[in-house]
């Protein structure tokens, strides 16, 4: 397994803390806030004339706090609270924690000059492997047998994105062969960028995190940020390792998908997409459509939610969408507004009385807006004509369990019915009518998403084909 620079641990260190070095200690472990100890602090303030007093615990956020490590690490907690508790004494917490030798010192974050991390799901992403064949005898009989091995040399895939930033998905390997017993070779994708200098947070925003998305997206499994390193140079070169309460410090090696199963919605590769133009139009995709973003950016975790919860999020998110794409109804704000006053003033001249006119101007709304189920058949219509003929023979007739509106109803009718009866405490539903709903809003939701990132819905079809995609 690939080895850190760090080891998760805890550490004796000395801290810069109000213009000096005191003792301390940091705690730097998987998935966890890093945190520490501060001693040997002068808490006091003037009190009386002739006394000094303490009050705490006393709170104190500062941008980052610098230390040393006995092992002569540096390490910054970044958006750190030092707690003043005993008038000796406090505890620090930061939100992550750069640590590695020779870190830039000053009043500024450390900047780097390139990100190198690994995140779950490259190697489903990456389209291409690492080992290009290999070779075993058929006996081991023969003299001077031999097993072998070739490394593909186009295995690692480099693009250069808008703003210049050069992106590299490669592979490294780690073998074991000085043992006379055993003999391996094992792989381990990674992803490094190198550009303009900026600080840890710029890069995990830039790429880190969307990175994890979109893999999480495009392999329907929420995946764990595995380990995060950063360069940099100025009169010598450093480097740092990061630790936070996402990152689980726990490289992962690469495995080849198991046949005959879902594994990804899509492929980079030499005839597969660029990740630098699929982050470019991922971050687009949030600009424009932020809050179906948020939904289906994480659906991943929301899989582990109840299907009522999970309805709740999807629908809305797609009229969010529809809204985005065709505005809020045919006709402009302005042009509803005058139609409603035009249908009161009627209804007032026509001899209704105040309570009935009152009672109509209530049930119009103010805004206009497309019913919920033309909505949600307008978005059908915009997918592809392959996933949108699966969908509609799907669909075609109504399962027993959500045929309980009565008259001439789809499949659309129910699920905006069954969307208002949740949001507004109507007729309680099952498990088993919500879960046809979910799997369509859901199929909806990624064939939608897939379209605005200019990706093809080929694996996904193909998945529900085969079965491996439940489509309702």
């Amino acid at each position: 397994m690939r080895k850190l620079p760090v080891v998760p641990d805890e550490y004796p260190c000395v801290w810069s803390v109000d213009g000096s070095n005191v003792a301390g200690d940091v705690s730097l472990h998987p998935l966890k806030r890093p945190k520490g100890h501060v001693y040997d602090l002068d808490n006091w303030v003037a009190g009386a004339p002739g006394t000094k007093v303490f009050s705490g615990p006393v709170d104190e956020r500062v941008a980052f706090l610098r230390g040393k490590l006995r092992t002569n690490h540096d390490v910054v907690l970044l958006d750190a609270t030092l707690t003043r508790w005993m008038h000796d004494r406090a505890l620090v917490t930061g939100g992550t924690a750069l640590v590695g030798l020779g870190l830039p010192s000053g009043q500024d974050q450390p900047k780097f000059g390139s990100i190198t991390f690994q995140v779950g799901g490259l190697t489903e992403l990456s389209g291409a492997s690492p080992i290009k064949e290999t070779y075993r005898p058929a006996s081991l009989a023969a003299p001077d047998t031999e097993f072998k091995m070739v490394w593909n040399s186009d295995v690692d895939q480099e693009w250069t994105a808008l703003n210049g930033d050069k992106i590299t998905l490669g592979y490294t390997a780690i073998n074991k062969m000085t043992d006379h017993y055993e003999y391996y070779v094992k792989t381990h994708p990674y992803i490094t960028v190198e550009g303009e200098y900026r600080t840890a947070g710029q890069w995990m925003q830039d790429y880190v995190y969307p990175v994890r998305q979109i893999t999480s997206f495009a392999t329907a499994r929420r995946q764990p940020l595995s380990w995060i390193t950063l360069e940099g140079k100025n009169e010598r070169n450093y480097r740092a390792q990061l630790f936070a309460a996402d990152i689980a410090q726990e490289p992962y090696e690469a495995q080849e998908p198991k046949v005959g199963f879902f594994t990804t919605l899509l492929r980079l590769g030499a005839t597969g997409l660029s990740l630098a133009t699929l982050i470019d139009r991922w971050q687009r995709l949030h600009e424009e459509h932020e809050t179906f973003f948020d939904v289906f950016a994480d659906q991943p975790h929301q899989r582990d939610t109840s299907l009522r919860s999970r309805l709740l999020l999807l629908v809305p998110a797609l009229e969010s969408y529809h809204s985005g794409e065709r505005g809020d109804g045919t006709v402009t704000r302005e042009q509803h507004r005058a139609q409603r006053k035009a249908v009161l003033e009627q209804l007032t001249q026509a001899g209704a009385d105040s309570d009935t006119v009152k009672w109509v101007k209530e049930q119009i709304d103010d805004r206009p807006g497309y019913p919920l189920n033309k909505r949600l058949r307008e978005l059908v219509d915009e997918l592809s004509p392959e996933l949108r003929d699966r969908i509609q023979t799907r669909i075609t007739s109504l399962p027993p369990e959500l045929d309980f509106m009565g008259g001439d109803v789809d499949v659309w009718n129910v699920m905006g019915k069954v969307r208002n009866n949740l949001g507004h405490g109507g007729t309680i539903h099952t498990d088993d009518q919500l879960l046809p709903l979910v799997r369509l809003a859901d199929t909806l939701t990624i064939g939608l998403a897939l379209k605005k990132l200019n990706v093809p819905d080929t694996a996904l079809i193909r998945a529900i084909d085969c079965g491996e995609w439940a489509l309702f």
